[in-house]
Formats: structure tokens, sequence, C-alpha cells
């Protein structure tokens, strides 16, 4: 079994090229050796130029100490199935916020039917009604209102 030769890419062409090769075999474009300095063989791994200054640790997650509650009370209930507690994690938040947002949207909506019911109904009833001899109006008051809607959502 014969072991993989080394390839680099061609920087012209991004073609595998051998190592020990000077040229690109596909675009012929002459292909400096790499040299790093600290570099003693072709198998060594490059020497940093630089060492981070102060605390060189990873920081701890912020979410460490909720996944480690979270997975905590997970594991004092006795339950058949387990499963990742991750991803619970993740949509509470939105739960919560999907819940609120609704909640309000619909309660805001219900308050302003019962307020035009209230105000504007005759007789217990309320009709809308339109003179459809204004319907150049509407379109002039719309094309506006979407032109700079459609900049306003692309970012324009």
């Amino acid at each position: 079994m014969n072991a993989p030769t080394k390839k680099r890419l061609c920087w012209n062409c991004e073609a595998r090229v051998s190592l020990s090769e000077e040229n690109c075999t596909y675009c012929g474009v002459y292909l400096s050796p790499a040299t790093f300095p600290g570099l003693q063989q072709e198998d060594d791994i490059p020497v940093p130029m630089y060492k981070p200054e102060g605390e060189t640790s990873i920081p701890k997650s912020p979410y460490g100490e909720m996944f480690e509650e979270h997975a905590s009370q997970k594991s004092s209930q006795t339950s058949h199935q387990q499963l990742p507690a991750a991803p619970e994690l993740i949509f509470e938040p939105l739960k919560s916020v999907a819940l609120s947002l609704g909640l309000l949207l619909g309660g805001s909506i219900f308050f302003l039917f019962g307020l035009i019911l209230f105000l504007f109904s005759a007789e217990d009833t309320f009709t809308l009604q339109w003179n459809a001899s204004y319907w150049y109006v509407y379109l002039l008051l719309s094309a506006p209102m979407l032109y700079f809607g459609w900049l306003k959502s692309h970012g324009e």
C-alpha cells in the first residue's frame, strides 16, 4: 500500500499539485516553495511568531450555568426517555415572547374592534361603506407607501 503523496493548492488555477513540483502541471505557473520561520522539515508544524498577552484560557460560557441547572433538574426527575436539555433552553425564551406577543396582539385587536362597534354602530349594526368613485386616491396613496416600505425592508 502506497502512502498518499502530499499536495498543495495552486494559487492560480486551484489545482492539487505535488509538493515536489516547482511548476503547476495544469497552468504552468511557478509555485514558490512555502517557507515558514521555525520550520525545519516538511512535516513540522510552524512555530507561532507571536504570543498572546494576558490570560490565555477560554472564557466560560454564559449559558453554562443555565445548562447545568437544567440538566440537574432533568436528572433529579426520573423519566423513561432521556432527551437532550439544550434544545429546550433555546426555545424557552421564544415560547414566552411568542405567547406574550400573541396575547398583546389579540387583546389590542379585540379592544379596537369593540371600541369601533361602540362608537360607530347605529341601531346595533355596524356597516362599512366606501364611495367607489375615489378608487384612484387609494391607489395614489398606496404607491409611495409600497415603494418606501420595499426600500426600508431591503435595507436601502
